[in-house]
């Protein structure tokens, strides 16, 4: 099991931050877990939280009186380890191996984050090379996805590629890190969108110079660095912009293939990477993402369960890190491998694209990176419905209580709805229809005093206090419920058909926003 760190200490530690700081509040709260790896996030938009000697630090050339509360703290917390002698990477890097745990930096390769130029998160080389951004020169209509990646770094510039192949190679090189993520997936986007897959052949060679430099530094120097790459949710999305994965995989150039960002874990095709990694012995994980939609144990449990039957070596879980040290003993062992799974309560989902929307960079670089979905969907009166399919990997025989859950909108009081699963008709005759029940995890903090509060309290700098757990809160929603006949279930994709009977005159569909299926074994 790996998990990604975002580096939330550097900007919500009240400075000085030092080692002691690091490991009891980060690295020891994986003691007692299944973590193997932990990753941690060196910056975002080429601004960087660590002694590097290549790239940008936070702060450099801004005097500290224009910074608000947090990016004070965080230009004070990296500064006062550097002048004690032994920068956050380094430090971070023998803390976790004095903890048994390996460490790897992760390089966000490009960020699509809503920045502004004159912002000390926006990079230098971004605001005096704008040339070197992938809209330079383009008039983009507002809120598309060219106009959301904008000003990420366009990779068709060779200056952009050396840059990252150099400040990789420093993460491995000048520091004794267990190995280096390139984190494609956070945020996608390297190219116009419509030359990703053209200008593949750019990203493998970088790629592939350095691989040739890990493979100089393990055998100069007899280590054993990896090099993980995390990717978007099919081999298709991949190729599309401009991740040549098969290549990659073909040609050894990675050792740990990372599937997802977690916004459609159960609509990932994580099987087909599985299969072309087959025999080469690179690992694959799977990502689970707490905010999209992983939030409670039965969902992450699904998508675990998920993960593990696709036949990955691994779970990847990506903005946990603020879960309590309770939390992480308990729910990391109840998901590190099947068998810890078995009857365990878990939602199984067909996932929807309203994961990402708005407005905003951030998500146009994320939809750039989904592939289309079945969700939501519409259900016209007197007409035959979608037929959809949903994945169970759980066996449903044994389990006490088999539910589905449907939300809709438009859904008049005196419309009715013909289910069939697998082709067997669920009885509707004891369907619970609802406004008050469909239950979304709200993010929450434990205040000073003990209690809770809703993570909107900090949302201005710190939603990442820690500890933080989530609470299910009723969504106001017409929720169809009903129970159905596990048997009826099979291992494996499930298909749902589903029909709108109306007896009024009205011809305004029904809108399918979500789709869920409960397995209780208690």
């Amino acid at each position: 099991m790996l998990i990604n760190d975002d580096g939330w200490l550097m900007n919500t530690n009240e400075p000085p931050l030092t080692a002691e700081i690091l490991r009891e509040r980060m690295v020891a709260t994986y003691r007692d877990t299944p973590i193997d790896v932990l990753l941690w996030s060196i910056g975002g938009g080429q601004v960087h939280l660590y002694e590097t000697s290549v790239g940008e630090i936070f702060g450099d050339g801004w005097d500290p009186s224009v910074f608000n509360d947090s990016q004070l703290r965080q230009y004070q917390n990296i500064r006062s380890m550097i002048s004690a002698g032994e920068g956050p990477l380094a430090t971070l890097t023998r803390v976790a191996h004095e903890e048994g745990i390996r460490f790897f930096p992760s390089v966000r390769i490009n960020n699509h984050y809503d920045v502004d130029y004159d912002a000390p998160s926006f990079s230098r080389m971004r605001r005096e090379h704008p040339e070197w951004r992938i809209g330079y020169g383009q008039e983009l209509t507002p809120n598309s996805i060219e106009w959301g990646i904008r000003d990420g770094l366009n990779f068709a510039v060779p200056q952009v590629r050396e840059y990252i192949i150099s400040l990789v190679c420093e993460l491995f090189e000048d520091f004794n890190t267990d190995g280096v993520e390139m984190d494609f997936q956070r945020h996608p986007g390297m190219f116009n969108i419509d030359s990703g897959f053209s200008s593949r052949h750019l990203i493998t060679d970088m790629v592939t110079r350095i691989r040739q430099r890990m493979n100089y530094e393990n055998t100069q120097h007899q280590r054993e660095i990896k090099l993980a790459v995390r990717v978007p949710e099919t081999i298709a999305d991949c190729e599309r912009l401009g991740i040549d994965i098969t290549k990659w995989i073909d040609d050894g150039l990675i050792d740990i293939l990372i599937v997802g960002g977690g916004f459609i874990p159960f609509d990932m095709r994580i099987e087909e990477f599985v299969e072309a990694a087959q025999g080469t012995g690179i690992r694959v994980y799977g990502c689970i993402e707490s905010l999209r939609p992983a939030g409670g144990l039965k969902t992450i449990a699904g998508i675990a369960s998920r993960i593990w039957d696709a036949g990955a070596d691994g779970l990847y879980l990506f903005n946990y890190f603020g879960r309590s040290i309770e939390w992480k003993q308990r729910v990391l062992k109840q998901i590190s491998s099947p068998d810890s799974l078995i009857g365990l309560d878990k939602r199984f989902e067909i996932d929807h694209a309203d994961r990402v929307i708005g407005s905003g960079n951030i998500t146009g670089s994320f939809r750039h990176g989904l592939p289309p979905l079945q969700l939501p969907s519409t259900l016209h009166p007197g007409a035959d419905g979608p037929t959809l399919d949903i994945r169970v990997t759980d066996e449903t025989s044994s389990s006490r209580k088999v539910t589905l859950r449907l939300r809709l909108e438009r859904f008049l009081s005196n419309d009715s709805i013909d289910i069939r699963i697998n082709g067997t008709r669920v009885h509707t005759d004891s369907a619970s229809l609802t406004t008050t029940s469909w239950s979304e995890p709200v993010q929450s903090v434990i205040t000073s005093d003990g209690d809770t509060a809703p993570h909107e309290v900090d949302a201005r700098f710190n939603w990442n206090r820690w500890p933080w757990y989530y609470e299910d809160i009723a969504d106001p929603a017409t929720v169809l419920e009903v129970s159905v006949d596990g048997t009826c279930i099979s291992h494996g994709v499930n298909t749902v058909q589903l029909s709108l009977s109306r007896i009024t005159d009205s011809t305004d569909p029904v809108i399918l926003r979500d789709v869920e299926l409960d397995l209780n074994y208690r």
